[in-house]
Order: C-alpha cells, then sequence, then structure tokens
C-alpha cells in the first residue's frame, strides 16, 4: 500500500507541474498574439469582434474607435485626426500604432490578456511597415506574434446600405454618402495588405452578406480551427480532461496494488513451505 500511495502522490506532483508550467506560459507578457480584422466599412467587423471578445475572451481594439476618442481630446493630433477622418484619408501611421500598442499595454495590465483582435487596421501597407517597425523597437512587449488576418468580405453596395442606414442613429461624422464614397478608394489600399499575409497562407476569409448570427457561426468555425476555445466550452474541457486523468490514475493504483498483493502473496508462500518443509518419502 506504501507504494501505491507513492505512486499517487508521484503522478499528483507532476500533474501539478506541467498545470503550472502551462500556466505560466501563458501568463508571459512575451506571448501576445493578434488576430488583424480586415474588412470594408460596413462589413460587420466591428460587430463581429464585439461577439468574439465576449465568447472567447479576446481583447477587441477598435483602430477606428481608438482615433475617434483621440479627436475628443485636447492632445496636439486631434485636428489631424478629426481631418482624416472627414477626409475619408489615413491618419499618419505613426500615430495609429503608438494609440493601439498603448492600449494593448493597458489591457494586459488591467485584464491580464494576450490575446488581441485588432479591428481595422493595418489600413495599406505604410501601417504594416509602421507596425512591424514599431513592434520591432517598442519595449512593451518581447513578441508580438500576428496569427492571421481575418477578412470580412461584403458586397459595395451592401456596404454603401448598411452604412446609410447606420448613419441615421450613429452620429458618427463620417457616415454620409460623400465620406463614404472616400472611404471606399481608401479601403481599396487594403488589398495590398491582404495579399501580402495570403502569400503566408494567414487569410481566413469570412462572406459577411448574411445575418449576423450566421457570420458569426462562420466566425466560430475559423476560431475552432485555428485553436481557439470558446469560454462556455472551456470548463466543461477542464471537466473532462480531469475525469479523464482520475481514471488513469485509479487504474495505475489498481494495477500497481494488483501487483503488490500478488507479490506479497508469493513471498508469503515462499516463507511457508521454508518454514514447513514438505516429508520425503521414504
Amino acid at each position: 500500500m506504501m507504494y501505491t500511495f507513492k505512486v499517487l502522490m508521484l503522478i499528483t506532483a507532476t500533474v501539478a507541474t506541467a498545470s503550472n508550467t502551462q500556466e505560466e506560459s501563458n501568463n508571459a507578457p512575451s506571448d501576445v498574439s493578434v488576430i488583424f480584422v480586415l474588412g470594408g466599412p460596413g462589413s460587420g467587423k466591428g460587430t463581429q469582434c464585439e461577439l468574439m471578445a465576449e465568447s472567447y475572451g479576446f481583447c477587441h481594439l477598435s483602430a477606428g474607435n481608438l482615433l475617434r476618442a483621440e479627436k475628443k481630446t485636447s492632445s496636439r493630433h486631434a485636428d489631424l485626426i478629426n481631418k482624416c477622418i472627414l477626409d475619408g484619408e489615413l491618419v499618419p501611421v505613426e500615430i495609429t500604432v503608438a494609440l493601439i500598442l498603448k492600449a494593448m499595454k493597458k489591457a494586459m495590465d488591467t485584464e491580464d490578456t494576450c490575446d488581441f483582435l485588432i479591428d481595422g487596421f493595418p489600413r495599406d501597407l505604410v501601417n504594416l511597415d509602421g507596425w512591424r517597425k514599431a513592434v520591432r523597437e517598442t519595449d512593451l512587449f518581447s513578441n508580438v506574434e500576428v496569427k492571421y488576418v481575418l477578412y470580412f468580405d461584403c458586397p459595395e453596395e451592401v456596404l454603401q446600405q448598411r452604412l446609410l442606414e447606420r448613419g441615421k442613429t450613429s452620429g458618427r461624422t463620417d457616415d454620409n454618402l460623400e465620406s463614404i464614397k472616400k472611404r471606399f478608394r481608401t479601403y481599396q489600399k487594403m488589398v495590398p495588405v491582404i495579399q501580402y499575409y495570403e502569400k503566408q497562407g494567414k487569410v481566413h476569409k469570412v462572406i459577411s452578406d448574411d445575418t449576423i448570427e450566421n457570420v458569426f457561426e462562420e466566425v466560430k468555425a475559423v476560431l475552432h480551427k485555428t485553436g481557439y476555445s470558446d469560454i462556455q466550452s472551456t470548463p466543461w474541457l477542464l471537466i473532462i480532461g480531469l475525469a479523464v486523468l482520475v481514471l488513469i490514475v485509479i487504474g495505475v493504483a489498481a494495477y500497481v496494488l494488483k501487483r503488490t498483493q500478488a507479490r506479497i502473496s508469493e513471498e508469503a508462500l515462499e516463507e511457508h513451505d521454508i518454514e514447513n518443509p514438505a516429508p520425503r518419502d521414504g
């Protein structure tokens, strides 16, 4: 029985060590993963990002929202940002990347997260080059990995209809027909970014002219295929894993106990034979 107890203690210690190692690995600040979420204005990427954040625990950072929040401040970039948004032009990449990295660091400090959805960035190759340069030079993180691009593809006429409808209630200064047309022209600059990541096999395209629910089903299929589990299923996975572990421990303990009992029986039989030798004939 003492041998069985030692085996159980060894297995428990091994599992605990593995668990602690995994936890330390998951919390390491060097492991920051990013999914770029791209698509035309009105493609639904913001809505889908909110659903992903809620169901999968991502931190959703919208480049557009960060810029709109910054233009409401008294910062030296506020007027420039406002002008770019009204004209449908891209904000200088140094400004956008600085806001994104700052928001990432804040989220890591306050929400203890390392998985990010960056919505609406990079918009062109200049943005992409600026991102890579900033990530190399920053001292906020030691390693940032772009997992892939989640690209929401939607016909332009559907995008325009959605934006005009949204403009009735959004209060956004760029949800008007003139700004929308400018934004569509700017959106075309994103194509080389998609092509760049396609060559690396890092683009997952979702057709987004369907309902929110149906599009999200497609999004979930991509996330599951690329190794992400939703928050609701995670406890069940842990329970199943623990149940399997308990069964393995019980199986090992039963096997060891059976072998130990067999050895004890053999030793007892040998002692009996020594103490009580069989009588010899004659």
